[in-house]
């Protein structure tokens, strides 16, 4: 499966995109140093502890967004957005 993550400015143009490919081991490429096998969305790169928890990292200035905003379940074969 392939995400898209699309950012735009003021006036609404698409300004960035970037490409995350997942497959049944979880992100491809995902800098996330934890066992968690769900993919986590959020802003927060990284903690004071030097955790990870994040796959796809979003920018920190977009307060609109939680440090750990969303995640999607992959179970048999398909992915679950929760």
């Amino acid at each position: 499966m392939k995400i898209t993550v699309m950012k735009s400015n003021a006036d609404n143009d698409i300004s960035n995109i970037d490409e995350y490919i997942v497959t049944e081991h979880g992100l491809h490429l995902s800098e996330k140093n934890t066992t968690a096998s769900d993919i986590i969305i959020g802003r927060q790169h990284m903690t004071a502890d030097g955790i990870r928890a994040n796959d796809i990292v979003l920018p920190a200035s977009d307060r609109a967004m939680s440090r750990i905003h969303c995640k999607m379940i992959y179970k048999w074969g398909v992915t679950d957005q929760s």
